[in-house]
């Protein structure tokens, strides 16, 4: 949760100072390409590994592309460096040392392409869905067990190479060229099928979803 509420705090000055500045958006009629970079915070949770909660933090960053084909509509395309994950505590008993706090982290490196729609609205403002192909870089699991450090290696419990989620966006124009941007992302192809021995034991027994919220910054040239 505090992972959460710390993009959203950072971006209420932005909200606030955005209300007295032009929208390039208004005054771009004759342009309707524009390239940019893009960085951020991911904040994200698996759904079905047996944990709940927006814990495992990682970085959003690469290019995107925006088209405005009409008057209020514009697509876009990224490729993006994207980390999600799971983040997770579990109480554990040792007959030896009693009751004890057990964590878990997975690490999914992804390059992702998302592909949004926008409807622009109030000068300022864009609404989007879309959806955003990932193709996984590599995978880290472990476990912190009583001190010790667990791995677990991901070819005796693989992930799937790609996947596809479902986007939903708001952005908003805070100054000049900027765009302040939050979205939602929910996987419709599982990350790793739910089928033993392919969970970590303990970790799940049905088909696991990457969901993830995002808070970036994009600079439009």
């Amino acid at each position: 949760m505090k992972q959460l509420l710390i993009p959203l705090f950072c971006l209420l000055p932005l909200v606030s100072f955005a209300q007295s500045e032009t929208s390039f958006l208004s005054q771009q009629e004759d342009k309707r390409f524009f390239g940019g970079l893009t960085m951020g915070l991911n904040v994200s949770q698996v759904d079905g590994d047996g944990f709940a909660g927006f814990h495992s933090a990682g970085l959003s960053a690469g290019g995107v592309v925006y088209w405005f084909f009409a008057r209020n509509i514009a697509g876009s395309m990224s490729f993006l460096y994207s980390q999600k994950g799971s983040y997770g505590v579990r109480e554990s008993y040792s007959p030896y040392a009693g009751a004890y706090y057990a964590k878990y982290k997975m690490r999914l490196n992804y390059v992702a392409v998302p592909v949004v729609l926008h409807y622009l609205f109030g000068e300022k403002y864009m609404l989007g869905a879309g959806a955003s192909f990932n193709a996984l870089l590599s995978a880290r699991e472990s476990m912190l067990d009583m001190g010790a450090y667990v791995p677990f290696n991901p070819d005796d419990y693989p992930f799937d190479s790609y996947t596809f989620d479902v986007i939903g966006s708001i952005s908003m124009v805070v100054w000049k060229r900027f765009i302040a941007e939050a979205t939602y992302q929910y996987g419709v192809t599982p990350l790793r099928a739910g089928q033993v021995p392919h969970f970590v034991p303990g970790m799940g027994d049905r088909d696991q979803y990457n969901n993830m919220l995002s808070f970036r910054l994009i600079y439009l040239f």
